[in-house]
């Protein structure tokens, strides 16, 4: 019927739905009937196509028909779909769908036909999309992602889409931002997945929401409450300990919880928000079988007109007081329970459990008990916290001669008697004690034969009822902290006419030694305790201590900047030692180790005396003292670990420093207000800290943060810092105009430095110059002064000389190391005696002084020659003829020049040199790199004319 070969086809025919399924390429007609509507290919080999179909399209091998709507791909066994494979499809078509197709997302983006309303992609392998997976798809709302290997939601989804379809993939948790835009969304499936909590930010808009069979244990009541319209909920198969909360009771009309973990109803809240419910599925779920499940019952049958309702499963406790009509749920569980308590015996009201070799009570316990005996079981060390707090009907808890180790907790008020002798129970701990102030009915209560060292009235003052208290055969340390538990007893005693055996069974001092087996009422009565462990300043009651400046104050015995003498005491919980004046080096206070609360207000502490405090204290007030700095955040936690409030106010404080803001996040409240504080660039840290944290209402409030304000500088006095902007107490430095300024500056100064040297050093060369003039001035007239005739010698007086030879050099060029070395071979060597100006000069005599001191005591004037030298103050016209006038004078024999550079052929230097070379032969100075045999006939020239 369909004709490959002349692609005709037959106008009569009327096909609406075509299948293709296992045909080869030859055998796909390539002309289809344009009535086609919908459209299968199903396990067809398009790798054996001679074109590649991920670039050109399947429109170069099939020819769509113009009315096709539907197409549905299977396992086409093409490879890896391509980006361009849909290329071209008709305009008519809405949906699509794909199974069991490889799609390599993000690598490859498909140009999907923009027109399809319906999408189906199931059992792609895909991994993961990114935001240009779905671009093209702009009427899209149906949308399936079943079974593939996502482990999150699909990023960038159409914002059209209204059911989304992401069951059987790999979810454990979906990110909060894939939701954005999705404001159209009315069905969402997340089955079959591993999610550990319900998704947050849900979009509000969702009428129907399947987190069935994932690993939920925990309903979110925030995520649950943002689903106003929320009108289908299937939870099923997941872990769920607790019914679900803050579902929308206007909308709400199923709910399917089977097959969780579901036992206790807590309130109607768990509930009540089904009152317009149609379909409710509860079915097996571990219910504790008590009185708000019952509850629950009778609401639900209220409503069987217009609700379906599906509730069964297993109790895992049975309340037996419930009445006829409501037992006829629950009876037939009752075996259950028998079978759970091994070598016991329990008649319903009834628990014991003698000689039974547990290690563990038995759990879950039965509602309705009213009394439990279970004794001389050793390897049971531990009662589970709550397991009797629902048996308000108990009234007798015998656990005597077990291995217990601490006080049950959790036990219900319903208690007149409980039996806890010959156990391991060391004391009774702050833990322990809200299960004491619960015990308001109890009478009796027998702690005999325990490891329990101390006790104390506080501990028992809110069991009102108790007539009668058993802890003989305690190891009790009978010092000042036993003081409380001793007056109970005495008090007790009268109150209610103890019997010889009653007192027989009070405790008995081990430690010390020298009150060992005696009585503690006996050893401790009310004048003991007032005169030896209570202060004589202070005043007490029931933990508390109080030796503040007031209290003294009324005692007349009022001592400023002194502790008083505390002994040992654990009893005290509380302690005032306010305005006392007290300094940081008095505070002693850690032989005090259950002490809670210190008042130290009014004193003159600098700092906090963390290494004299208890670690158990939690509450310190250290107001109206002088400190202004708070010690490392890690010094505090260390020595008070316990500590949750520390008042600050009215002290020094002008600035709180970085690493100081960490107190706040380390200690619940910290008081700053009334300090005077700086508002300036130190205080950021605070301001930004508070600032930062202002939304947060309870760090604000608990730390008194939000009425902190300024005491200077003036300008921000009694301004709130909360208000501060950055700006004001901290303004910005323009750096770069500073440093331009600075640079600037800095240019200018180094400027005029180099100017002023320069100048100086003119000026110090213009009079060297002067000096060296005027030196050979007064030289000539000292020559002067000796009357002869210097060519005949006749009427000359002998001289001494000191040195062989002056050297006349520039000491600011490279002839140094020429007369460095001419030193070294005339004066080692040679044994010589050179006068150089650096060496021989002597130092505080003016240049002129020392040049005639210097020539007139040396035999010879070495002048060592070169372009520095002609240029320098030596060569000056007035130094030459002077030095020419002594040469005559000397009779020839007083000028040796050495030429280092020929100058007598530059113009620029012969002419200052030219008065003493015209008249005085001067000896040419071997170049560096000459022989030694050169130098040594030099030097044996030079030592021959110094001669």
């Amino acid at each position: 019927m369909l004709s490959n070969g002349s692609c005709i086809v037959n106008p009569r025919l009327n096909m609406l739905k075509l299948f293709l399924r296992n045909l080869n390429y030859s055998n796909i007609p390539h002309c289809i009937p344009n009535s086609v509507t919908t459209m299968s290919l199903i396990d067809i080999p398009l790798t054996s196509f001679n074109k590649d179909i991920n670039t050109t399209g399947l429109q170069e091998f099939v020819k769509w028909p113009e009315s096709l709507e539907v197409l549905y791909i299977k396992n086409a066994r093409t490879g890896p779909i391509g980006n361009h494979v849909f290329k071209n499809m008709p305009l008519s078509l809405r949906t699509l769908q794909i199974s069991s197709c490889k799609i390599p997302w993000p690598r490859v983006s498909i140009r999907w036909p923009r027109n399809i309303n319906h999408l189906t992609l199931i059992y792609c392998k895909v991994e993961t999309t990114d935001s240009t997976t779905f671009k093209d798809l702009v009427r899209v709302d149906f949308l399936s992602m079943r079974g593939n290997l996502m482990t999150d939601v699909p990023f960038g989804l159409p914002q059209t889409t209204k059911t989304l379809d992401v069951s059987y993939n790999r979810m454990r948790t979906v990110s909060d931002n894939v939701w954005g835009g999705l404001n159209n969304l009315t069905k969402l499936y997340i089955s079959n997945n591993q999610l550990v909590s319900i998704p947050k930010y849900l979009p509000s808009s969702l009428e129907q929401l399947n987190l069935k069979e994932n690993q939920i244990s925990y309903s979110d009541r925030d995520a649950l409450e943002r689903l106003v319209n929320l009108r289908q909920l299937d939870m099923s198969y997941n872990r769920l300990l607790n019914m679900p909360q803050g579902l929308p009771a206007s909308s709400m009309r199923r709910l399917t919880l089977n097959n969780n973990e579901i036992g206790l109803i807590r309130s109607p809240a768990d509930y009540k928000y089904c009152v317009n419910c149609s379909s409710i599925s509860l079915q097996n779920n571990p219910w504790v079988c008590n009185q708000n499940l019952i509850n629950m019952m009778l609401w639900l049958e209220q409503l069987q007109s217009t609700l379906r309702i599906t509730l069964s499963g297993f109790c895992a406790s049975i309340q037996t007081d419930l009445g006829r009509v409501e037992l006829k749920r629950i009876l037939h569980y009752m075996t259950y329970m028998a079978s759970s308590f091994h070598n016991c015996l329990y008649d319903v009201q009834n628990l014991q459990c003698k000689n039974a070799s547990l290690s563990q009570l038995p759990r879950p316990s039965p509602l309705g008990l009213l009394t439990v005996l279970v004794t001389n079981n050793k390897n049971l060390t531990l009662v589970p916290d709550n397991m009797f707090k629902l048996q308000n009907k108990l009234t007798s808890l015998n656990l005597e001669s077990n291995g217990i180790t601490r006080f049950p907790r959790g036990l219900p008020s319903s208690l007149l008697v409980i039996y806890l002798s010959y156990n391991k129970i060391t004391a009774i701990t702050e833990e322990d004690q809200s299960t004491l102030d619960q015990l308001v009915n109890l009478k009796q209560l027998y702690l005999s034969g325990n490891l329990i060292k101390i006790l104390y009235d506080y501990q028992l003052q809110r069991m009102a009822s108790l007539r009668w208290l058993a802890l003989n055969n305690n190891p009790m340390e009978c010092d000042c902290s036993m003081q409380s538990l001793s007056l109970w007893y005495i008090q007790a005693e009268t109150t209610y006419h103890y019997t010889s055996i009653q007192r027989y069974l009070e405790p008995l001092c081990v430690e010390p030694p020298n009150r060992r087996n005696q009585r503690i009422t006996t050893i401790f009565g009310a004048y003991y305790y007032e005169y030896n462990c209570i202060p004589r300043v202070c005043t007490h009651r029931q933990g508390n201590l109080d030796c503040s400046y007031t209290t003294q104050q009324s005692k007349n015995r009022t001592r400023f900047n002194v502790l008083p003498t505390i002994p040992r005491n654990t009893y005290w919980l509380t302690l005032d030692l306010s305005n006392l004046q007290l300094e940081n080096e008095k505070i002693s206070l850690t032989q005090l180790t259950r002490l809670t609360t210190l008042n130290l207000t009014g004193n003159k502490l600098t700092s906090i005396p963390l290494q004299g405090l208890p670690r158990s204290i939690e509450n310190i007030n250290l107001s109206r003292n002088k400190i202004s700095t708070l010690p490392a955040t890690t010094l505090i936690t260390c020595y008070l670990p316990n500590l949750k409030q520390l008042d600050l106010r009215n002290n020094s404080f002008s600035t709180i420093q970085t690493q100081e803001v960490s107190i706040f996040l380390a200690v619940t409240s910290v008081l700053l207000k009334g300090n005077p504080l700086e508002c300036n660039c130190k205080l950021r840290p605070l301001i930004t800290w508070i600032q930062t944290n202002e939304k947060n209402e309870q760090d604000l409030s608990t730390h008194d943060l939000k009425d902190l304000i300024c005491f200077t500088p003036k300008r921000f006095e009694g301004r709130f810092i909360i208000n501060l902007s950055e700006s004001e107490y901290c303004p910005v430095v323009n750096l770069s105009l500073i440093g331009g300024l600075v640079g600037g500056f800095t240019a200018l100064l180094i400027i005029i430095i180099i100017i002023v040297n320069i100048y100086l050093y003119k000026k110090r060369k213009k009079q060297e110059r002067r000096d060296i003039v005027q030196g050979f001035k007064d030289l000539l007239e000292k020559e002067a002064m000796n009357e002869g005739d210097p060519e005949t010698g006749v009427g000359v007086a002998p001289v001494t000389y000191e040195y062989d030879a002056f050297v006349s050099y520039v000491s600011d060029s490279d002839d140094v190391e020429f007369v460095y070395k001419m030193l070294e071979e005339m004066e080692e060597k040679r044994e010589r005696k050179m006068c150089i100006h650096e060496r021989d000069f002597t130092p505080g005599r003016g240049i002129a002084d020392n040049i005639v001191e210097c020539i007139s005591t040396s035999r010879r004037m070495v002048l060592v020659v070169s372009r520095k030298y002609a240029s320098s103050a030596w060569c000056q016209y007035e130094v030459q003829i002077a030095l020419t006038e002594l040469h005559a004078k000397r009779r020839g024999r007083l000028l040796v020049p050495i030429l280092l550079e020929d100058v007598t052929r530059d113009e620029q230097y012969a002419g200052s040199v030219t008065t003493i070379l015209s008249a005085i032969t001067a000896i040419q100075a071997p170049k560096a790199q000459d022989n030694d045999r050169t130098w040594a006939n030099f030097w044996n020239k030079l030592d021959k004319t110094l001669t």
